[in-house]
């Protein structure tokens, strides 16, 4: 990205660099966001990794009030967010019993939020 390009510039000619730009960059992955904080302990809402990456594919069941991930069941409602964390699309999936379906919560650059349900 054009920001490592510029810290690694700013590296080579000396120049006093104030922010940690891989570091920043890693931290705009969930992932690696939540295993950071697991491993120091940091209390966290339960939650299972479901990546589609580099051809995995996790074992993922649905069903009409929950999910199950990779063995560990989720109940609905529950939310989906993207691995990238400047994705702004976030769903919120319900149960049968109260209708069902998901609802697209996206937020703003201006932190607006906006519904959609589908």
């Amino acid at each position: 990205s054009k920001l490592v390009e510029l810290s690694d510039q700013a590296f080579r000619r000396g120049a006093l660099v104030l922010n940690d730009v891989p570091r920043l960059i890693e931290m705009q992955d969930r992932r690696w966001l939540l295993r950071v904080l697991q491993e120091r302990g940091v209390p966290m809402p339960r939650f299972v990794e479901c990546s589609r990456e580099a051809g995995h594919d996790p074992a993922l069941e649905e069903h009409s009030d929950h999910i199950i991930v990779g063995g560990t069941r989720i109940d609905k409602p529950f939310v989906e967010k993207p691995v990238d964390r400047r994705d702004r699309e976030i769903y919120v999936y319900f149960p049968m019993n109260t209708g069902g379906g998901r609802a697209l919560i996206s937020t703003r650059e201006s932190g607006d939020i906006e519904y959609v349900c589908r």
